[in-house]
């Protein structure tokens, strides 16, 4: 199988959320060092008090002024943990997906060149994991690593988290940070190249899966998934028939994965143009405002 990355949207986030990590560590460790003076400040205003004052509980300017700051500085620590934990949970799901996507393909690496597949296919209503481009089909995938069983009825789609005894602990949505549910990040993306591919000369359907590489994930109830497939097993996106379509040449077949490049390159395009354009307008505004 012939493998090319056009993004790793998923590496970079996992790049990020290590920067933000580092970057939080160290905001944590100079609110600690900050809360010690501001304590020692605190015990130095309270010793300067004078009798009358410690009398009547009176406290001193210099007193009130310290216990602010350490206040403060305790709702910063506390936040900054809390941020921490997030951000931690967060990299695990995304180093979790990372390993959903190399263990799906590592599965099929074995594949004969007949097969080429493109990582981390973007387009204007989102992204997908896999665009796989094959003798008989064009598949878009969304890989999943869950531990988990899944469960779709239509648009619903959710998963349980079990205990070693088998008992379930959680239940949660099979939803992204938009809300929409993994049936549509393969679908929604699909549809889109589906239409370019059209337009420009391959009327042809573009399949569409949700794959779950984690060895301990399973199916549940699946009815009315609005994806051709949902499996925990790779090989079915390549191995079963009832898919196939039209027989497509060596030539079909390249010129396909060329497209799916174009596409791909001209929203990246458009969105850098789209993030340079926000970066300006900011800078623009910051001015106008300093100078009122």
């Amino acid at each position: 199988m012939r493998i090319e990355v056009l993004s790793d949207h998923v590496g970079a986030q996992h790049e990020r959320l290590t920067s933000e990590l580092d970057d939080n560590a160290l905001r944590l460790a100079k609110h600690h060092e900050r809360l010690e003076q501001a304590t020692a400040d605190l015990d130095a205003a309270r010793r300067r008090r004078g009798p009358l004052r410690r009398l009547f509980r009176v406290h001193s300017a210099a007193e009130r002024r310290a216990q602010r700051i350490v206040e403060e500085l305790d709702d910063s620590i506390a936040r900054a943990r809390q941020r921490h934990q997030d951000l931690r949970k967060r990299r695990m799901q995304i180093a979790g997906g990372l390993e959903g996507e190399e263990r799906f393909r590592s599965r099929l690496s074995r594949l004969s060149d007949e097969w080429t597949y493109l990582a981390g296919y973007q387009n204007r209503v989102g992204e997908v994991d896999a665009i796989l481009i094959g003798p008989r089909s064009v598949w878009a995938v969304e890989v999943k690593f869950r531990r988990a069983r899944l469960h779709v009825d239509g648009d619903e789609w959710w998963f349980e988290k079990h205990d070693r005894d088998g008992d379930v602990v959680e239940t949660r949505p099979a939803v992204n940070g938009r809300g929409h549910n993994w049936g549509r990040q393969a679908s929604d993306p699909a549809r889109k190249l589906e239409s370019w591919l059209g337009r420009n000369g391959f009327p042809l359907r573009v399949r569409t899966a949700v794959v779950l590489t984690n060895p301990q994930a399973s199916l549940g109830g699946i009815r009315n998934q609005q994806v051709d497939l949902v499996t925990c097993d790779p090989f079915e996106v390549v191995h079963s028939r009832r898919f196939d379509g039209g027989e497509l040449s060596e030539t079909e077949r390249d010129a396909i994965a060329e497209l799916v490049r174009m596409d791909h390159r001209r929203h990246e395009e458009r969105r850098s143009r789209r993030r340079a354009a926000s970066g300006e307008a900011g800078e623009t505004g910051g001015t106008r405002v300093g100078g009122v």
